[in-house]
């Protein structure tokens, strides 16, 4: 291009600036991965029906009480991810039955892929968890967290995404998927299961219940996913119920992204 440029004294830089431009009202490839074994959206249950279950689950009575545990873990990148990991994982191992007791954890950006992480490695078989993690939970989380997942994303994005922009047509993948899929190989790597590729509406137990922050850029409002359903929720008049709103149940990596690259516009 530079030499054909150079050839006939086309401004060249302008030429792709004009071709992105152009092209972007046509070329969106950035589409949120549904979970490959999704469940209805509608299927979750409530935040009143989780609440109600984990109070049996615990015993609750008048004359007997138990610690009811809300978690919440801020941004912060790499570094809040390995944090979050790492802290859930120690509390896990130090506290008498703290995923239990453990009824939420709120997250954001780079905390949201912490605590999803440590939700996928609790929601194991026990004895798989223990033979991939002999030192406990933490042991795992670190492995995972701890591996390099954003040279997949730079090199989709100097190569695929950036190449998107200047087509016309959506066809080149963006670079969302090979970040996702870094994280579901190293939990695969280290936990030998697939867990993060699994349904975000599937989790087996309501809790500990994941409510995975993000930002809606066409409004401006929070946004949340999770396993429970509470768009219906007085109490949380003030955000959106993501799997909701997408109409669409959700990877466990791809909530944790949403959350991580902070707004998602639906479709």
């Amino acid at each position: 291009m530079s030499y054909v440029a150079d050839k006939h004294g086309l401004p060249l830089l302008s030429v792709l600036a004009l071709l992105a431009l152009a092209s972007s009202f046509f070329n969106d490839n950035h589409e949120i991965r549904s979970a490959s074994r999704a469940l209805p959206v509608a299927s979750r249950p409530s935040v009143s029906e989780a609440l109600a279950a984990w109070a049996k689950a615990n015993a609750l009575s008048a004359t007997e009480a138990r610690p009811f545990v809300l978690v919440a873990t801020a941004g912060g990148g790499i570094r809040a991810a390995y944090w979050t990991g790492t802290v859930l994982g120690e509390l896990d191992a130090k506290v008498d039955a703290f995923r239990e007791r453990l009824f939420a954890v709120s997250g954001v950006s780079g905390g949201s892929v912490g605590a999803t992480v440590y939700r996928s490695l609790i929601a194991l078989p026990r004895e798989r968890l223990n033979e991939k993690c002999p030192k406990g939970v933490t042991q795992c989380a670190q492995k995972i967290l701890g591996t390099d997942s954003l040279g997949a994303l730079a090199a989709a994005m100097l190569y695929p995404d950036l190449g998107q922009r200047f087509f016309p047509l959506p066809w080149f993948p963006d670079r969302a998927a090979p970040l996702e899929q870094a994280w579901e190989s190293a939990f695969m790597a280290a936990a030998g299961e697939n867990g993060l590729e699994s349904s975000l509406a599937g989790l087996a137990k309501p809790w500990p219940a994941l409510f995975l922050n993000a930002t809606w850029s066409d409004a401006g409002r929070r946004i949340v996913a999770s396993n429970l359903r509470y768009a219906d929720a007085d109490a949380f008049v003030r955000s959106k119920d993501q799997l909701a709103v997408l109409g669409h149940d959700l990877r466990l990596s791809t909530a944790a992204h949403n959350s991580a690259r902070f707004p998602i516009t639906p479709l």
